[in-house]
């Protein structure tokens, strides 16, 4: 027997509509299996015995209508209840002395100690340190003094920072100290390689030859510290580095830098400084060269002659920059373009570097037709056609004036005559 959609046939031949999102009902016509997403509750939670129906439940929802859909929350005359916001119920907002009139999930101004989210209206505990929220919680910027941010959470930096040692070896050497200090014979100080002593402030005082001591700002003492911390953090979890968040001097050279896995790259400033060198590793080697200065084999050789690349470490050029080339007496010349270090002789090319043309003393680069024109009155015994387009060259097709391709004559010497881009001889 047909029954139509949405019907269900009860007893003898008597049809009943089907509830909503209903699928079958009993022989009292109550429905005993709903649709996907919806389940059997009660209509009305505070009767009981209340008439089941199929709806979409949300949580703290205490009255359905036939359709399944919300009508009601729980507690909604109590301050911490729920209130009906489009077919749901949501959590009146916590902590919230004035809330939304049109919509009491929503805060207008919160509680002391509290702030407000812009993205959903709502009050979350303030976090200790913090002066910008991302969202909820999470800081996006910690007070400069005394905190540093890591992973959306500001953490305290004591501006005077405990000297004692954290942790001790076998030896009862110190292995690690509080908020991103290193060891130093047994007290947690602004660590550089080549520093020989520290002061009361736990800067260095002295340094190592080549080296000078200088003061460290409180900024500066905070971005050591927070470097520190945040790459600790990162060999500990083995993750990404991220400095997103971390105030970076003023002078990049004074920042530090990370390898991957959270080794250190070089030191950020601490309280050192070098004529030559800009920053040192982890051992103490080069990693940066102030300028005018470039590394060479972990020192920081003076660029002495212009337009050098590559030095030696007695500071003579090895390998000039693109453009130029190295002479004899170890200076870079523009424009000669020799093929080999050998080929130069007095400043003169003996032989040019491929794609470059020999015109009188100079080689130049073949990128144009005028250089082309050039070498053509130039050299009497050219014999290749250049395509001025492509700066491709082929060799010359015999006895041929005027060539287009790299196998076609449009104009052949005389007295030969032009034979389908040929050039022959008639008898």
């Amino acid at each position: 027997m047909q029954v139509f959609l949405g019907y269900a046939i009860v007893g003898y031949n008597q049809y009943i509509k089907l509830p909503a999102n209903c699928l079958t009902i009993d022989a009292n016509g109550q429905c005993t299996k709903c649709s996907d997403f919806t389940r059997l509750v009660p209509m009305n939670a505070n009767i009981a015995g209340s008439a089941n129906v199929c709806a979409y439940v949300n949580a703290n929802c205490i009255l359905y209508n036939s359709n399944g859909s919300c009508l009601g929350c729980a507690n909604s005359n109590d301050p911490n209840g729920y209130v009906l916001r489009g077919r749901a119920c949501f959590k009146k907002a916590d902590n919230c002395p004035q809330p939304d009139p049109t919509d009491l999930s929503k805060c207008l101004t919160c509680a002391v100690n509290y702030h407000l989210d812009s993205t959903d209206n709502r009050c979350y505990a303030n976090v200790a340190g913090c002066e910008v929220y991302l969202t909820g919680s999470d800081c996006k910027q910690c007070q400069a003094i005394n905190y540093i941010l890591y992973d959306k959470k500001c953490f305290s930096v004591n501006s005077d920072p405990n000297q004692g040692c954290l942790d001790f070896d076998t030896s009862n050497n110190c292995r690690r100290c509080p908020n991103g200090l290193m060891p130093w014979k047994n007290i947690c100080v602004y660590y550089h390689p080549y520093c020989l002593n520290y002061g009361p402030d736990l800067v260095c005082s002295q340094a190592a030859g080549g080296w000078t001591t200088s003061l460290m700002t409180q900024e500066q003492k905070q971005y050591y510290m927070a470097f520190m911390m945040r790459g600790a953090a990162v060999r500990n979890r083995n993750e990404a580095v991220n400095l997103a968040g971390l105030s970076t001097p003023t002078n990049t050279a004074l920042a530090g830098s990370y390898y991957s896995g959270g080794l250190i790259g070089s030191f950020p400033y601490a309280g050192l400084l070098h004529s030559k060198i800009s920053s040192v590793n982890l051992l103490g080697i080069p990693s940066g060269c102030n300028q005018g200065y470039t590394p060479v084999n972990f020192a920081c050789i003076q660029k002495v002659v212009p337009n050098c690349e590559f030095y030696s470490i007695d500071e003579t050029c090895m390998r000039c920059s693109p453009g130029y080339t190295l002479l004899g007496n170890f200076t870079c010349v523009v424009g000669l373009q020799c093929a080999t270090p050998q080929d130069v002789n007095n400043g003169r090319c003996n032989n040019c570097a491929d794609g470059y043309l020999k015109l009188g003393v100079q080689c130049f680069k073949i990128e144009s037709s005028s250089i082309v024109d050039q070498y053509l009155q130039y050299s009497s015994f050219y014999r290749y056609y250049y395509s001025s387009t492509s700066y491709v060259a082929w060799p010359r097709l015999a006895n041929c004036r005027t060539q287009t391709s790299p196998s076609y004559c449009s104009e052949c010497h005389s007295p030969y005559q032009n034979f389908n881009g040929s050039c022959i001889m008639y008898v």
